[in-house]
């Protein structure tokens, strides 16, 4: 579908916004502190990890030990140019840096 040839996008852009509004100003549930729209969690989700690094559990973690003794790889050397550290939890990876 071609917005364009429908309505003009600066049309488009301010009744979505007006429609944003209205879902923001509706009345939440007990305990809910923000009402999200399709897309917004992922994306917070996303903007922290490129802040503050990924976790991976023990199990990911120890499949990437497999695949080092396998490939005879160097698992820290590949961690380390990509900027991911091992926490003294061992249990975890924390992917640091933007991509």
């Amino acid at each position: 579908m071609q917005l364009r040839t429908h309505n003009p996008l600066a049309d488009f852009k301010t009744k979505m916004d007006e429609l944003i509004s209205e879902i923001r100003a509706c009345g939440k549930a007990p305990g809910v502190g923000r009402i999200y729209l399709p897309g917004e969690i992922e994306a917070e989700t996303q903007a922290k990890a490129r802040t503050n690094g990924i976790l991976l559990d023990a199990e990911t973690y120890d499949s990437f030990r497999r695949l080092d003794k396998t490939w005879r790889s160097t698992l820290r050397s590949f961690l380390a140019g990509h900027k991911i550290t091992i926490p003294a939890n061992r249990g975890m990876l924390a992917r640091a840096g933007k991509d």
